[in-house]
């Protein structure tokens, strides 16, 4: 069994003793996330960072009581102790934390979970240009060329490259398990548009960092010019006058969310390990949606969330807690802009179910990849 492997299978963190919350002082047992937190403090935590709270001390002086005992807890005390707390994390050099939890590198100071997740997140970005460079037959065709392709040449490249993505990270998670072709396909439909945009978002904002610039970086190689992309691009003879018309009402509806969306990400330049770790943690939320997890694959996302705390933490200092709400951030708001894509589609089959003659604009490719 390889390093990597033993450490997401560890289930040595199960037989801590109990020890007191850093924040509460109430007793438990395990670490969460990386810290010495109870699972309440924890998931308070984690609720008020995804959903990007910020709390304020209800008497204004931050010196509440949020002891265990305490009912109804002032929320803004609270969460300044959990980010206290998180802030404190140092994952190489706190000799008080559990060898057995192995947070910090591994014993040959080869790897860790942040080292493979940048790994991962390589190889798929090498993998689609490899992809786009063998279906265009050019050679040395690199990211600093970009190229316009066809419609449907853009969503079958798009959508070849995603089953090595799911591959590629999948791989990287030896405690994720599939049951069934049916669990799995579950799985990458729930998931991928989320995190293909979380990728496109990076890929653009290093190629395209003004904010006013409208392209897009779908995949290496390829690109999209959003507002000056013209009608026989979207439409291909396909459809009628009447027909164009309500479907280019809802493609400029999803344009201007999803320029938005760009923008944003644009500004919270991140490295190639959040990227990874972002789209890591959306893998996992899907993942969970699926049914109960098992001890193990706790101790692997604390593992990575731990790490990754360390690494905004090195980066940015004080500014360390800002920019993990600002990336959650963005998570969140690939959800959001998930489920617009998800009322188009449904508006654009309805049109189709009347005799429309237009072809699918997402959701087009079957997913070929399942390993039992």
């Amino acid at each position: 069994m390889s390093d990597f492997q033993a450490a997401c299978t560890s289930t040595a963190v199960c037989s801590q003793p109990r020890f007191g919350c850093k924040v509460c002082s109430g007793p438990t047992k395990f670490y969460h996330f990386g810290m010495q937190l109870c699972r309440g403090c924890a998931s308070f935590f984690q609720r008020c960072v995804k959903g990007g709270k910020k709390y304020e001390c209800k008497n204004d002086n931050y010196q509440c009581n949020v002891g265990n005992e305490v009912i109804v807890k002032c929320k803004g005390c609270r969460f300044a102790k959990c980010v206290h707390v998180w802030s404190k994390l140092n994952i190489q050099t706190n000799a008080t934390t559990p060898k057995t939890y192995n947070f910090a590198l591994y014993e040959n100071g080869m790897t860790s979970v942040a080292y493979q997740l940048v790994k991962a997140f390589e190889n798929y970005h090498d993998f689609q240009l490899n992809t786009v460079q063998k279906h265009l037959s050019i050679n040395n065709l690199t990211t600093d060329k970009y190229l316009l392709p066809t419609k449907m040449d853009l969503f079958c490249m798009g959508y070849a490259s995603r089953n090595a993505m799911y591959k590629i990270f999948t791989d990287c998670i030896s405690c994720m398990k599939f049951p069934n072709k049916a669990v799995w396909t579950q799985f990458t439909n729930s998931s991928q548009y989320e995190s293909m945009i979380i990728q496109q978002g990076f890929l653009t904002s290093m190629i395209f960092p003004d904010m006013d610039d409208t392209r897009i970086i779908f995949i290496p190689g390829y690109f999209f010019h959003v507002f000056e992309t013209t009608e026989d691009w979207w439409f291909e003879d396909e459809a009628d006058e009447k027909e164009r018309s309500k479907y280019r009402e809802y493609i400029y509806q999803f344009n201007r969310r999803y320029m938005q969306f760009m923008r944003n990400y644009k500004q919270t330049r991140p490295s190639a390990l959040d990227v990874g770790v972002l789209m890591l943690l959306i893998f996992l939320r899907h993942y969970e949606n699926l049914g109960p997890v098992t001890k193990e694959y706790d101790a692997y996302k604390d593992r990575v969330l731990t790490e990754w705390a360390q690494s905004l933490q090195t980066r940015y200092a004080e500014r360390a807690n800002e920019k993990l709400i600002e990336f959650m951030l963005i998570c969140n708001e690939a959800a959001k802009l998930k489920t617009v894509v998800e009322e188009i589609d449904a508006y654009i089959n309805l049109m189709r179910a009347h005799g429309a003659k237009l072809t699918k604009w997402t959701n087009s490719m079957p997913v070929d990849y399942y390993e039992q």
